[in-house]
């Protein structure tokens, strides 16, 4: 019995009152949320980040594709010498 009115008197999810914006408007909550610039920062690194690793993509692809003819000349010339196993 002494649980039971316990847990009737402490009821820590009960019902919020009907007014609990307290008079502030949607607008007025975009607005703010625009102003606030604490996340920019963090959106500049990622911003820095993609560009840097989009131009490392850009520079492998362009050196793989340029050193693929180098390989391959360098293979046909190995393949032609003879090693002797004197």
């Amino acid at each position: 019995m002494w649980g039971l009115r316990l847990l009737r008197k402490a009821r820590p999810f009960c019902k919020r009152p009907a007014a609990a914006n307290h008079g502030v408007s949607m607008r007025n909550k975009l607005y703010k949320a625009f102003q606030d610039e604490s996340g920019a920062v963090t959106v500049d690194w990622i911003v820095l980040t993609a560009a840097v690793v989009a131009l490392a993509i850009v520079a492998f692809a362009s050196l793989q594709s340029a050193s693929g003819g180098v390989g391959d000349s360098l293979g046909n010339y190995l393949s032609t010498i003879e090693v002797n196993a004197d």
